[in-house]
């Protein structure tokens, strides 16, 4: 993890859960058949979302605080959906997915593709493929000189009406699909699943193709296999490409700083049985596609994957997915050695959790659908949390669900719960916000976007030492639009749980916890707790927290600050209200008021780069 800074340092961890994590905004959208697959920050911090909205693709625009600043279908109230998105360099949003024509006599879906003018949503332009049979779009990337390039399936030469295809949009643009190989049987039914950018601009693409086994053992069973394409970005012209021979499928890839291609998927390196299939991350050389290294998760069940990867720092790769104990499946996240292969670390989330913080339930389990790595190196995945003696609707037990992994050693930071659902994408911005997409509820199903953030901006800190014990003191007010209450009858809810503070000095470790007893809190109206304490027995005699705001107070001869000599280089604090949940954390230091041997006093802290204070 990055090293601490020489400053003052504020982490308050503040605990909650349903129906959100402290700190959170939910927007939900549409009813029935409305989902958000796809969901990206822009440079100022505005959040992109794309998916289906009452059965039709669309795409919306939230504001940081998740305000909605509009909500586009570029192609109406047609049947359809948006399954990816990205972002220009000039804010423009990119969406791709399928749009569905219905004629008298018959019912096709089309690749589709828009490009959404960033400020009204409006469409700048809109691209879709007719085939003669369904086609439809996986993927969507933007080079750096905007050019806009989608993967998918779509029709191809031959018999391959529906093959591992990629294009360039719109439709003056290339199109590349890869035909079937008749030495190895392949037939229709490909997908290009994800697409990347090489270091020279190329389009590589990883999917699957069929495959139907001629001669042999297992002649005539068919399976998928992974297939990688790396092509010309100006022409489409195949530079490469890799099948891999053992039953399997790539879900997605990433590209590292030399050009070598990294895929996430699922293996069964069974030849005999094409039976189960398991977690595989799979390296290959940038120049020719050959194989460098696979990384295999052996286990017990038949249904495994790895869902998606990114490179981090230092050449590291990471990939998140699930592995399938056998009837169980666990959210996993891997950490690899990018040049070897070695496994770094496996963080699993499964049947003992209790002493995870924020853990909801001491049993889940779960599956991981997307990961991004944050400012500091951390990963954050989104996904299930299956809680699986607690139904949430009828007959289904699946939350929608965001975990972070501490970077060095796969630890597990927190698990935050969103209700039932799924989290199908997750994005970070580099202030610290996190944004996720799925869907809530169960009938109707909605299209639903969470943000929170586990870094705040604060107000004013000020500790004062002193000769006499009883003058001792320390104030806190934090100011930020992350700082929410949690709800009444919840883990979070004071009145029930308490709260304490944990004041550190970061150079020393000398620590001090505090204690705000539940039997001084009080819900005072819609979102506002109130801790008010005259009789004496604990130092800390005051405490409100409600939406944007902390504050808190505490005094007296019992405070005993933990640096008493000389001024403070790097203080910790961790304010825990409630026992489960989120983390928030804040910076105090640009803005040192005072700062002697018995005071310290600063205003006006900005967002931290990251939690490195604790």
């Amino acid at each position: 993890m990055r090293g601490r800074y020489l400053k003052l340092y504020l982490a308050i961890l503040v605990m909650a859960v349903a129906p959100l994590v402290a700190g959170a905004w939910q927007v939900k959208v549409g009813g029935d058949e409305s989902l958000a697959w796809a969901v990206r920050f822009d440079s100022t911090g505005n959040i992109a979302a794309a998916g289906t909205i009452d059965g039709s693709m669309a795409a919306v625009k939230l504001t940081p605080q998740g305000a909605t600043q509009w909500t586009a279908k570029p192609f109406g109230a047609a049947d359809g959906r948006a399954a990816a998105l990205d972002i220009g360099s000039n804010g423009s949003i990119a969406i791709a997915g399928m749009f569905k024509i219905t004629s008298p006599s018959t019912s096709n879906e089309h690749l589709a593709a828009a490009l959404l003018n960033p400020g009204n949503g409006q469409a700048i332009w809109t691209d879709v493929n007719p085939g003669t049979r369904n086609q439809s779009a996986s993927s969507i990337v933007i080079d750096a000189a905007d050019n806009v390039f989608v993967g998918g399936r779509a029709s191809g030469p031959g018999n391959a009406s529906r093959a591992f295809a990629v294009h360039q949009v719109p439709g003056n643009g290339w199109a590349t699909a890869l035909a079937p190989d008749p030495v190895n049987g392949d037939y229709p039914g490909g997908v290009a699943a994800d697409l990347a950018i090489g270091v020279g601009q190329e389009i590589i693409a990883a999917g699957r193709t069929h495959t139907l086994e001629v001669g042999g053992t297992n002649t005539g069973i068919a399976s998928t296999n992974i297939l990688v394409a790396k092509l010309d970005n100006s022409t489409g012209a195949v530079i490469w490409q890799t099948k891999i021979p053992e039953p399997s499928d790539a879900y997605g890839i990433a590209v590292d700083g030399s050009g070598d291609v990294y895929l996430s998927g699922s293996i069964s390196e069974d030849l005999s049985s094409f039976g189960g299939v398991d977690f595989a991350v799979i390296k290959l050389d940038g120049t020719d596609g050959s194989e460098i290294w696979r990384y295999v998760v052996e286990d017990p069940g038949d249904n495994s994957a790895a869902i998606d990867i990114v490179v981090g720092d230092g050449g590291n790769v990471y990939a998140a997915g699930s592995v399938d104990l056998g009837g169980a499946a666990e959210m996993t996240v891997v950490k690899l050695d990018g040049t070897t292969g070695g496994e770094i670390w496996r963080s699993q989330i499964a049947n003992d959790v209790a002493s995870i913080p924020g853990a909801l339930i001491p049993g889940v389990e779960g599956d991981a659908y997307a990961l991004t790595v944050d400012a500091a190196g951390n990963i954050v995945a989104a996904g299930m949390i299956n809680a699986t003696w607690i139904p949430i609707g009828p007959g289904a037990t699946r939350d929608f669900a965001v975990a972070k992994f501490d970077a060095d050693d796969g630890a597990v930071h927190w698990i935050n719960n969103f209700g039932f659902g799924q989290a199908l994408d997750v994005d970070v911005h580099p202030s610290g916000q996190i944004a996720a997409s799925g869907h809530t509820e169960y009938s109707p199903q909605r299209f639903t976007i969470v943000g929170f953030s586990d870094l705040i901006a604060a107000k004013s800190l000020k500790m004062r030492d002193h000769f006499n014990p009883a003058r001792r003191s320390l104030k806190l007010v934090a100011r930020d639009y992350f700082i929410h209450a949690p709800s009444p009858g919840t883990a979070g809810d004071p009145t029930i749980h308490g709260a304490t503070l944990v004041v550190q000095d970061a150079a020393s470790g000398a620590r001090r916890v505090l204690d705000f007893p539940a039997e001084h809190w009080k819900l005072k109206g819609k979102g506002r707790y109130s801790y008010r304490n005259k009789t004496g027995s604990t130092t800390c005699t005051k405490a409100t927290v409600r939406a944007g705001t902390l504050a808190i107070v505490c005094k007296g001869s019992d405070l005993d600050l933990p640096s008493t000599e000389g001024p403070l280089s790097a203080v910790a604090a961790e304010f825990a209200l409630g026992s489960r949940g989120g983390r928030l954390c804040t910076l105090f230091g640009g803005d040192v008021r005072s700062n002697d041997d018995r005071r310290f006093a600063a205003r006006n802290a900005g967002r931290p780069d990251t939690c490195s204070a604790y």
